[in-house]
Order: structure tokens, then C-alpha cells, then sequence
């Protein structure tokens, strides 16, 4: 259905657009880290500012963020407006450079946080559905086959030898990252094919690419997260064409759950060794229970953004000596949010994922952008369970989620309207 209200990018000569395209597939692509090891693989793994070769590459995406931001001020202005949350998540990240333990980092990583979140409201006001739809698939294509192409022309750096041996890592520093990227990507490889269908030759074949690189990947948390997504869009196909049908999947899906709840809570040894888990979680349970008195130490507003792991003899080294490893992060978006800035900062995070993800619910029965979107989010909800990956600076994963959350605030009159197709959903 075509939209009423136009962009002003699509009044621009064709080769402009297709160079922005191209520039907004490049940037992405850099945020997604997938090309950190290849231009610096012996940038120090600790380092908290990273090499400066991978500072510099972000610039450019920072650029083209702020003076996308600036021709389509007023767009931007009417979705900000209408992100209470994330506004007030970004401040207080700034405001806690006053108490942080490193507040020189801090200020430099909230100014990054700033960039990544200016460049995904940028992306969000400057393209309507369809093309961004392509744009963000695009760049999903590109580092699966990046992936592939890395793995099986040079695999001792595509394929992990020590830890892992023999799963899959790509582009990325390892599996997970390879297959949480993957997994959350299908959502948008489906939005692509359904809302692009003259271009399924190009999307289907690469929704089946990305299925192949989480399986690679051998990451149980992203074969967990590739079912949620597949669920969730083939269960919406389902209800947008069989309501009875759907009504009895959902049913079954709820009992499910119920059975899934009750054996993690009365069995959780069968559990996670159905799923090829131990108890810990790979360890996570033991980071999480370790840094529970630090969390107490300072519990409404944290250590600052950025500077809990990062102290040269703070909190951060007693819990890498308990634990007798060099522990990176809390492998938890939400406890690294609680870390960072406190309950009052994990409260206002919470409250933004949870206006992003009602409001995007409204659109559910608008097949495909309703339900591709509540997919992303979900996948993004599992994920940050077991990743610290939420209001993460440089990082593609924050700038989808500032996408999703900046199209669902725009007002009716200022955005594309969802998209529907008219034809029979397969």
C-alpha cells in the first residue's frame, strides 16, 4: 500500500540515494563490530577507549548521523518528544560522569552513546519502511556472507581453534556474537521479503543463509533466540489468515511455556542439559552472584556508564580475582545497566524497552512490520539476559532497537504508515 507522506530523500536525484544507501549500509556494517578483528587484530581486548584505529571508524557514521539529524529536524524533533524514556536514559548517562568511579571514560563513552543513538533516529525519520527495511537486510546479508567467506577461505580466523573449537565466529570476535547477529537479523530478512516481495530471490536465499550461520555458530542462546523469531512471524501469518488455528497454536505455545517454567524451576539439571547448558549458564550465574554486594554498595546510582569494569583496582578486580578470570562484562544488559547507573537507571531502561515494545504491539496485526518488529524486540529481550548488550554505544543491536523505538513514536502524520501486503500471506 503506498504511503500518503513522502521523505525528502525520495525527492532526491537517484545517484544521491543510492550513495546514501550505501553510506547507511557501511555504517551499519561498522557498528555491528564485525570488521574490528579484521582491520586490528591486535588491538588489546581490555582496552576501554579500544584502538584508535577503531575509534576513527565511527566518525564518519557520527557525521552522517548529525547532519541526517539536521535536515529532518522537525521529523526528529516529533519522535524525540515522544521518547520520554530513552531521552531520559541518555541524560542521566551524562549525569553520571559526576559520580563516576571513571568519569573520564564515562563522559567519552556517553558521548558515543549519544552518536549511536543520534544515528538511529537519523535513520528512522530519513527513511520511510520499505527502503530501510532493505537497507538494515542488506547489511545483514553483507556480514553473513562476509562470514562465510572469511570461515572458509581463512579459517583459523572464521572458525574458533581454541574455545569452541570448530564452532563458527565470522566476522565477529566469537560464536555468540555471530549467532545473536544472525538470529536477530532474520527479523528484518523476513520484513524484507514480505515487504519487498520482487525481491524474495534476494531475500529468501538469505533468511536460509542466516539460519546456516546460527546453526554454524553452534550458540545455544542464538538457536533459542532464531525459534523465537521464526515463532512469533510465522505464528502472526497464522493470525492474520486462520484466527481459529491461531487461537489453538497460541494455546499451545502458552502450554508450553507453563511446562518450560515448571522444569526449569523443579528440574533445572534436565533443562539445560536438554538445551547443552550446565546450571551456571556457562558461568554467568557466578559473575551475576559475585557482584551483588557491589550492586548493593551503590544501588540507586551505580558506578557510572562504562567505568565498573574499567577501574584498575576497583570492584571490578576482586571479581575477576574470585572468579580466577579476566571477566569483560556482566554477560547481562540489564545488571550491566543496574552496574552503570543504579535502580534508577535499570527502572527508566526498563520503562523505555517497555513503551518500545507496547507501542510496536499496536502494529501486530498490520502483517509484516508489526509482527518483524515485536520479533526483534523479543529476540533483543532474550538476549540481553545473557549479553550485555543494552545501552551499548557503537553497537548495531542499540541502533535497531533506537530504530524500532523512533518509527513507533513518530506521530501518524509525520511517518510512513506500516506496511501491508495485499496479496495472500504465504
Amino acid at each position: 500500500m503506498p504511503s500518503a507522506y513522502k521523505t525528502p530523500a525520495a525527492q532526491w536525484p537517484f545517484l544521491v540515494r543510492a550513495l546514501e544507501t550505501l553510506l547507511a549500509i557501511a555504517c551499519l556494517s561498522i557498528f555491528s563490530e564485525g570488521f574490528s578483528k579484521l582491520i586490528d587484530p591486535s588491538a588489546p581486548a581490555f582496552n576501554p577507549d579500544g584502538s584508535a584505529l577503531g575509534r576513527a571508524l565511527f566518525f564518519p557514521a557520527y557525521l552522517i548521523g548529525i547532519i541526517g539529524l539536521a535536515v529532518n529536524w522537525e521529523r526528529a524533533l516529533a519522535a524525540v518528544i515522544r521518547m520520554p524514556f530513552l531521552c531520559a536514559i541518555i541524560v542521566l548517562v551524562f549525569a553520571s560522569t559526576l559520580w563516576s568511579v571513571m568519569p573520564d571514560l564515562t563522559f567519552r563513552r556517553a558521548v558515543a552513546l549519544l552518536m549511536t543513538t543520534i544515528f538511529g533516529i537519523y535513520l528512522a525519520v530519513r527513511f520511510e519502511w520499505r527502503r530501510l527495511v532493505e537497507i538494515i537486510a542488506a547489511t545483514y546479508l553483507l556480514l553473513g556472507l562476509l562470514s562465510v567467506i572469511l570461515a572458509l577461505v581463512f579459517p583459523s580466523m572464521g572458525i574458533m581453534t581454541n574455545m569452541h573449537a570448530g564452532a563458527w565466529s565470522g566476522l565477529f570476535v566469537e560464536k555468540n556474537a555471530l549467532g545473536g547477529h544472525m538470529a536477530r537479523g532474520l527479523a528484518f530478512g523476513f520484513m524484507a521479503v514480505f515487504v519487498v516481495p520482487k525481491r524474495a530471490w534476494i531475500w529468501v536465499p538469505m533468511c536460509v543463509l542466516l539460519v546456516a550461520l546460527v546453526v554454524l555458530s553452534t550458540s545455544k542462546t542464538a538457536l533459542v533466540g532464531l525459534v523465537l523469531v521464526l515463532g512469533i512471524i510465522f505464528s502472526s501469518a497464522g493470525i492474520t489468515r486462520h484466527p481459529a488455528i491461531a487461537a489453538i497454536g497460541i494455546w499451545g505455545l502458552l502450554t508450553l511455556v507453563g511446562i518450560t517454567l515448571a522444569v526449569s524451576v523443579l528440574m533445572p539439571d534436565l533443562l539445560f542439559g536438554l538445551i547443552g547448558r550446565d546450571p551456571t549458564l556457562t558461568g554467568r550465574t557466578e559473575i551475576w552472584a559475585a557482584l551483588q554486594q557491589y550492586i548493593q554498595a551503590r544501588p540507586l546510582l551505580g558506578y557510572g556508564y562504562g567505568g565498573f569494569w574499567f577501574q584498575p583496582l576497583g570492584p571490578a578486580f576482586l571479581v575477576r580475582e574470585l572468579l580466577e578470570w579476566r571477566v569483560p562484562n556482566a554477560h547481562n544488559g540489564w545488571l550491566e545497566t543496574q552496574l552503570a547507573l543504579g535502580l534508577i537507571g535499570l527502572a527508566i531502561m526498563a520503562a523505555a524497552f517497555a513503551q518500545t515494545l507496547s507501542q510496536s504491539i499496536t502494529h501486530a496485526l498490520r502483517w509484516p512490520i508489526g509482527p518483524c518488529m515485536i520479533a526483534y524486540l523479543a529476540a533483543y529481550g532474550l538476549f540481553s539476559v545473557s549479553e550485555s548488550m543494552v545501552l551499548q554505544h557503537n553497537n548495531l543491536t542499540w541502533v535497531l532497537f533506537v530504530v524500532i523505538a523512533t518509527k513507533v513514536a513518530l506521530p501518524s502524520g509525520a511517518r510512513q504508515a506500516p506496511v501491508q501486503v495485499t496479496r495472500d500471506v504465504p
